[in-house]
């Protein structure tokens, strides 16, 4: 095996197709001796980029990015960095996060636009590293001999003559004009204006062309214009508002406006203008009445719940859907502005790379294969859950928006937008919103310039109304445009461009440069120029906007007087207003919000405090909508859309893993003898000593963060960073990590050997009693606020007992132990009481916790169980596991295979997540390349063809249909688990070792019988092979009886005619537990009129019990789950069909609801 031991980082290259690679260092994670910073096992990739047309790769071969550490709030947290290889570096510029360094003699021509002012390098560094989507070229008129003529304006000069011409030429902040001739080499799009970045050089000057006598950048918008550029002899028209760099105490000198010839120059399309769509936020929402909220936002988030109902449980359908969003959402970043906030919300970069990973191998799954391995499980399951966060927090309705283009000859409160009708009346915004005053009404006015409506995928605006309402340029913003009839009850609550502000306007401040801040001693506040790159990569924008969303959404105690809340609430805003244009602003100035506001933010926090809104307090929160709701009561008005769009339709996902054995088949070893053994003994040994590392690691951070997730999995995100770049350290090349992959494929997919703990977990809860207490504070499951909880602890066994009281014994004299905590959830059940069942954490218990017990019931368990206690300290916790070792029972609790009615956090099952993080490549490859050929069956002969004979002679060689359903048998713990099928019926479920398909798949394949007894094995046609995304689902009724129902039309009096008289009581209980379920949805009433019966459903937990008149629990289902856990009896059942003869409409089941009752009739 090839060990890499050079720690040497690599040097910059440029990849034809791919793009120049630039490696990285993330000051954020540590390695194995706790060293901060580490190269990420991934470079930066700059695509179509200025510094790539500026300069040959061996040119900057000693450029290296660096992520600061966001925690680290020293001065100078960048100080003393060791880049490993001996070569001295210094900030050059930067970007955002990213701060590049070089060596003395790069840093210095990379600061050559900015050496009047050098901490440009860090505000405007930006332009050098933007990928120009549409193409960047360096034209050079040595081959022609036609140098670029170029205009320079200034349309916000001193000179009233100098404001004329730019005029003249319709320029703007930012704004500028080029001929179509030259846009056409820059990919344009014809009559769409562009981003545009461009870069002159001092050393392309000529003595034979007007040049400028300093190097810059500039950035912007251009409109191709041939009347204004080639009419007029020019190729550009830049406004020097565009201009980066140069100082502007300096500028008039060293740039003045005039006629210029570039004999050479470096211009990009960053990306041709067009009609976009932007999701809804609650920066534009919070700012409504609950009213205007439900009519427009409600509404249309309903179907949008519907829709990812039908995902819930349906992974190819989710898998297809997580993908093409995915896409979408990185389509729509491509076009952003640099740090634009469109989203506050928005992940970490670690997340970023990680969801990255994890959508490559979603995407080259084709065959489904991992859709049911733990970790890709649960990552769609969090995905899911965050599309449902989305939803609640932002609604489904959706904004247009185009490229915002100056026109100074507007009327007043109208915009030029040609892609809408003449006439419309529009809602205009630009994120991020500082105040309801950004948002305003225009009117679509598209006659008054009819010149302009030629052009597309922009607005025009009257620059003054641009910024004064907007805070809006023309460098590529894009403006939210989007048509009052689509919020017609919005609208009326929006002020129009032409009226006062609503709230005081927040004062533009002098801004500050970083060169020139001074500390609370009056001493430079920033000596080096990597101070000012960190300084300004940090800020509070979602912070404060943040707080302003709290306070806004706010409402006043009970009993306070509205008026003094209102008022003491906008001064507060206006404060907040204030502090987030500063740190909007924070890029060019060295102004904080502290600086002005010292004690606003504790302020606004304990504002938050007294006041609360629960959409602030949990849209962060890890469990949302994978486990729980978001809370939605309280007056707040944002709570409408969960409250009555989302909640209503959300469920806790239903999307299942199997057991991570299961997988291995999908990197056998080395068949190779000699190659095998080599294999196990470096690459396996190394997976294996990787694995314990991982372990260790994530124990730590367990300890260190305790119940915080958000902190874990930070930390977690960090961890996989670090272990990835040793990945590449010691495989670096693909030889050796296709090698490597499949070694820690090995050992992840490795069987956890569970007998021996379930074992000892049996046997230990032999000896515990059931206690019962209150829990003050109680976090249950499913609900986001804590509240007091009853909570019953009962083992899982007990020791089984013989009429005389005695302890029955196996036939090697071992106690014969009885399911205790079943027991237990089947007379709760008997009873109709509402429960939470989850695992206890160090003891073999089940934590019934009790969510509406009756005082009685408390009283009898109180008495029964209340001074019972289980002494940790006293029992024996230790086992020894299948390879001898002792270990502690408390540190895994496992509970009985069929406990899956136990329900557990995420946190508690384990995922075989390292594997995925650190080869997801090598996944992907292996994925991509496997065919389905053949594939193993076991459990024939508990199925429906037990008694047919596939090595007869009709099945040789006969090619058949199958798909994968799932298997329904609630009684089996694999109920919902992918069974192959034969003509509907259920043929047998996959082996562990064997490939397999989700449910959803069909295929073709000839059946005959295994070498290894029992099993089958199918030969299957690898062309054959296709994946439904209307799949079968764990939900689904057996063949069968889908078919009786359709038939029966829901009419019973056809039902008793079956011989079968149990099948038609299944048959009631079915359409019963849909009739109720349907009901339900529609009316959210907890009590239902069946009959003479009453059903009663648990809003939290989904279950359903209908009593009979003597109040027994005759029916018992689970409305999350769609099972029936107590089915009717023949009796009832025959009382439910005749009951049911009588309605004139079976199949609809339609309900009257009492008028000033809260209960519905069937």
């Amino acid at each position: 095996m090839e060990i890499n031991d050079n720690h040497t980082p690599k040097k910059v290259e440029f990849v034809k197709g791919e793009g120049l690679k630039i490696p990285v260092i993330d000051m954020s994670i540590t390695d194995e001796d706790g060293n901060q910073g580490r190269y990420l096992a991934e470079p930066e990739v700059l695509r179509n980029s200025m510094l790539e047309l500026l300069f040959e790769p061996e040119e900057l071969e000693s450029l290296v990015i660096v992520k600061p550490d966001k925690d680290n709030d020293s001065l100078d947290p960048l100080k003393g960095i060791d880049f490993g290889n001996g070569i001295a570096r210094r900030v050059a510029f930067s970007s955002g996060n990213n701060i590049y360094y070089a060596d003395a003699q790069l840093s210095k021509k990379l600061l050559e636009p900015f050496k009047t002012q050098p901490d440009h390098a860090c505000r405007y560094g930006s332009l050098l590293v933007s990928t120009c989507t549409e193409g960047a070229h360096l034209l050079d008129s040595t081959q022609d001999g036609k140098p670029l003529r170029v205009k320079i304006v200034n349309f916000e000069s001193d000179d009233a003559g100098e404001r004329t011409e730019a005029a003249q030429y319709c320029t703007g902040d930012c704004h500028g004009k080029i001929s179509p001739q030259l846009a056409k080499k820059l990919g344009w799009s014809d009559n769409h204006p562009f981003q545009f970045r461009l870069s002159w050089m001092n050393k392309w000057s000529q003595q034979e062309s007007h040049t400028p006598d300093i190097s810059f950048l500039a950035k912007g918008t251009f409109l191709p214009d041939a009347e204004l550029t080639d009419k007029q002899g020019y190729d550009l028209i830049i406004d020097r508002s565009s201009v980066k760099g140069i100082a502007k105490h300096q500028i008039d000198d060293l740039l003045p406006c005039g006629d210029y010839e570039f004999p050479q120059i470096a211009l990009g399309n960053r990306g041709n203008a067009k009609v976009q769509e932007y999701e809804n936020s609650w920066q534009f929402s919070i700012w409504y009445s609950e009213a205007a909220i439900k009519a427009d936002i409600v509404e249309p988030s309903k179907t949008e719940a519907r829709k990812l109902a039908a995902l819930q449980s349906n992974p190819i359908k989710l898998k297809n859907y997580l993908v093409k969003q995915y896409d979408k959402k990185a389509a729509f970043t491509s076009t952003q502005k640099e740090n634009e906030a469109t989203d506050l919300d928005q992940d970490s970069e670690e997340d970023q790379r990680s969801e990255s990973r994890m959508i490559s191998l979603l995407r080259h799954d084709q065959y489904g294969q991992l859709l049911d391995f733990p970790k890709v499980a649960s990552f769609m399951r969090d995905q899911l859950a965050k599309k449902w966060r989305d939803l609640a927090i932002k609604g489904a309705v959706h904004h247009g928006s185009a490229m915002a283009q100056p026109c100074n000859d507007l009327k007043s409160g109208t915009i030029v937008a040609p892609h809408l009708k003449h006439g419309t009346q529009v809602l205009v915004t630009r994120y991020p919103i500082v105040s309801k005053d950004n948002i305003r009404r225009y009117t679509v006015d598209n006659k008054q310039q009819p010149e302009l409506l030629k052009y597309r995928g922009c607005a025009f605006i009257r620059p003054d109304q641009a910024m004064q309402h907007h805070q809006c340029d023309f460098d590529g913003d894009q403006l939210v445009i989007t048509p009052a009839s689509r919020m017609p009850h919005i609208a009326t609550e929006t002020r129009h461009a032409n009226q006062e502000n609503e709230y005081e306007p927040v004062q533009k401040r002098q801004k500050i440069d970083y060169t020139q801040a001074k500390d609370e001693q009056g001493k430079l506040k920033y000596t080096k120029l990597r101070q000012i790159a960190v300084a300004i990569a940090k800020n509070k924008i979602g912070w404060v906007a943040t707080l302003i969303g709290r306070v806004q959404s706010s409402v006043p105690e009970s009993g306070q007087p509205p008026g003094l809340f209102e008022q003491k609430k906008r001064q507060l805003l206006n404060k907040l207003f204030d502090a987030l244009q500063i740190e909007v602003d924070s890029p060019k100035s060295a102004t904080r919000l502290e600086d002005h506001h010292p004690n606003l933010l504790n302020t606004a926090k304990k504002w938050s405090q007294r006041y609360p809104s629960h959409l602030f307090d949990f849209k962060k929160d890890e469990r949302l909508y994978k486990t729980m709701p978001m809370p939605a009561k309280g007056g707040n008005a944002i709570n409408a859309i969960a409250r009555d769009a989302v909640n209503p339709a959300w469920e806790p996902t239903r999307i299942r893993s199997r057991h991570r054995d299961e997988f291995r088949y999908l990197f056998p070893p080395p068949e190779d003898l000699e190659e095998r053994e080599n294999w196990e003994k470096h690459y396996v040994s190394w997976a294996k000593e990787m694995k314990e590392r991982y372990r260790e690691a994530m124990g730590e951070i367990h300890q260190q963060h305790g119940d915080d997730t958000k902190a874990i999995k930070e930390a977690a995100l960090k961890l996989y960073e670090s272990l990835r770049a040793d990945v590449a350290e010691v495989f670096p090349n693909p030889e050796s990590r296709h090698m490597a992959a499949a070694a820690m494929w090995h050992v992840e997919t490795s069987n956890p050997n569970l007998n021996q703990p379930r074992k000892a977990c049996a046997q230990l809860s032999h000896h515990l009693q059931i206690t019962f207490h209150l829990e003050p504070d109680c976090q249950r499951l499913h609900e986001a606020l804590p509240q007091d909880t009853y909570i019953l602890n009962v083992p899982f066994d007990k020791f089984a007992i013989d009429e005389e009281g005695k302890i029955i014994t196996d036939k090697k004299r071992q106690p014969v132990g009885e399911d205790l905590a079943g027991e237990w959830k089947a007379a709760l059940e008997r009873k109709g009481i509402a429960y939470e069942a989850t695992l206890h954490p160090v003891l073999p218990m089940v934590n019934f916790a009790l969510l509406d017990p009756s005082e009685k019931l408390i009283e009898v368990l109180e008495q029964k169980f209340g001074d019972n206690f289980n002494d940790i300290d006293e029992l024996d916790l230790t086992y020894c596991d299948h390879l001898g070792q002792t270990k502690n029972i408390s540190n895994r609790i496992v509970p009985p295979v069929d406990y899956t009615w136990v329900e557990s956090t995420e946190e508690q099952t384990p995922k075989s997540a390292l594997v995925l993080n650190l080869f997801a490549e090598e996944i992907s490859e292996q994925l991509q390349d496997f065919r389905f050929q053949q594939a193993e069956l076991i459990g024939q002969k508990y199925n429906d063809f037990k008694d047919e004979d596939f090595g007869d002679s009709k099945w040789r060689g006969k090619r058949v249909a199958l798909e994968v359903g799932a298997l329904d048998n609630p009684n089996d713990y694999r109920h919902g688990s992918p069974i192959v099928k034969l003509d509907g019926k259920q043929l047998a479920m996959f082996s562990t070792n064997s490939p397999k398909l989700p449910i959803g798949a069909s295929f073709e394949a000839t059946i005959e019988p295994s070498p290894r007894g029992s099993a089958l094995t199918l030969n299957i046609n690898p062309e054959s092979v296709q994946l439904k995304a209307e799949a079968e689902t764990e939900q689904a009724l057996p063949s069968s009886q889908r078919e009786r129902l359709k038939k029966l039309n829901f009419r019973f009096s056809q039902a008793a005619a079956q011989p079968d008289m149990r099948d038609a009581a299944a048959v009631a209980s079915r359409v019963l537990h849909e009739a109720i379920a349907e009901k339900y949805a529609e009316t959210r009433n907890r009590k239902i009129k069946v009959g003479d019966w009453t059903a009663f459903v648990n809003s939290r937990t989904q279950e359903c019990f209908v009593r009979d008149k003597e109040r027994r629990v005759i029916f018992h289902s689970d409305l999350s789950t769609n099972q029936v856990n107590k089915g009717l009896s023949k009796e009832d059942s025959i009382k439910f069909e005749e009951w049911v003869g009588q309605k004139e409409k079976l199949r609809s089941l339609k309900i009257a609801t009492s008028v000033g009752k809260r209960e519905t009739q069937l």
